[in-house]
């Protein structure tokens, strides 16, 4: 949450703007309303890059600018939907070991699933750390905008 003393339109019109700006060549920004979304392109896409959301409220001092960083909806469904699975076939191939005794078939099913699992932390780890350099630069462009803030 950022407070400031620039009325909300003028926010709202100088994230609009970014678009033809040399941070619309790096991020893609977006305005509804006023709500806003400043997320990262990218050549070579990363699915776990979080964008900027955030909306603008006028108050009864200035402008409250409240902001957060989030991957995409669809991508959390669609990592939650995987992982489940995963946790499925993990599950499965513990409770066929732990009644019907160790074969090698149910060994390569937890084993194939435990792999999936730790791979998947790893990527999103490693996705992660590769986007903390844009997460920065996303808040300095929307502080800069911002302007002089009200000191909480």
């Amino acid at each position: 949450m950022v407070s400031c003393h620039r009325p909300q339109q003028e926010i709202l019109d100088s994230l609009a703007a970014l678009y033809s700006s040399e941070a619309g060549a790096k991020f893609a920004i977006s305005v509804t309303g006023k709500r806003f979304v400043i997320a990262p392109k990218h050549s070579l896409s990363n699915p776990f890059a979080r964008s900027l959301f955030g909306v603008v409220n006028e108050e009864r001092f200035g402008t409250v600018v409240y902001y957060t960083f989030s991957i995409k909806p669809a991508v959390k469904v669609i990592f939650g939907i995987w992982f489940a699975l995963m946790s499925v076939v993990l599950l499965t191939g513990i409770t066929a070991i732990i009644y019907s005794g160790v074969s090698d078939y149910r060994l390569e099913l937890v084993t194939l699933a435990l792999a999936f699992l730790a791979g998947a932390s790893g990527f999103l780890g490693l996705c992660s750390a590769m986007s903390r350099r844009n997460e920065r630069e996303m808040e300095r462009v929307l502080k800069s905008i911002i302007g002089d803030t009200i000191a909480e």
